[in-house]
């Protein structure tokens, strides 16, 4: 049997964005909506998800996607703003997006995107929304009080340096999905 690893491409969050990201959706997860809530010491931006990966492959995609952003300086980045995919009727995710860089994100991402392509991955087949992940909702329940609440929100973080691009392996548990680094790739200063 072929071994698979669950695998994407991100740009990690810093502690203090972490940080910033809970300060913000502490008072959400008190209002009772049946979200799952990120952790946040997982909080990334996602460039590209590939899902199930055979291991012998991750070589190669980590090579072509460091010899991709090879060029990229590291970028200011500031989060800010929020909402719900696909919209606030129908949520069923629950996010945070980027006020500063997020064509820095979006460039990035698109390189990511063309190397995994070149690895033999297929192409994203919708444009890259620049934005954290914050939770995922589960059922309808108390949701009502979240989509007002976040309506009436506002939200900036400090801004901070995106340094580094993580090929992240992904190991599904029942707690949530553990995100172990299997390559770290800096960018230039």
């Amino acid at each position: 049997m072929i071994e698979t690893i669950r695998t994407f491409v991100a740009v990690p969050l810093p502690d203090a964005a972490g940080r910033d990201a809970a300060a913000f959706t502490a008072p959400l997860k008190r209002l009772g909506a049946d979200v799952k809530w990120a952790r946040p010491e997982s909080l990334h931006f996602t460039l590209k998800f590939l899902g199930d990966v055979e291991a012998g492959r991750l070589g190669p995609l980590a090579d072509a996607v460091a010899e991709a952003v090879s060029g990229t300086r590291a970028f200011r980045l500031r989060l800010g703003g929020s909402g719900f995919f696909p919209n606030a009727k129908r949520p069923a995710v629950v996010w945070i997006g980027v006020t500063d860089g997020a064509g820095d994100l979006a460039r990035t991402a698109e390189a990511v995107d063309a190397a995994a392509v070149r690895c033999g991955f297929a192409a994203e087949s919708r444009p890259f929304a620049a934005h954290l992940t914050v939770g995922r909702v589960r059922s309808p329940a108390g949701i009502d009080r979240l989509v007002a609440a976040l309506s009436a929100s506002r939200f900036e973080s400090a801004p901070f340096s995106a340094r580094t691009i993580v090929i992240m392996k992904s190991d599904l548990q029942r707690t949530g999905a553990v995100h172990t680094p299997y390559r770290t790739i800096q960018l230039k200063d």
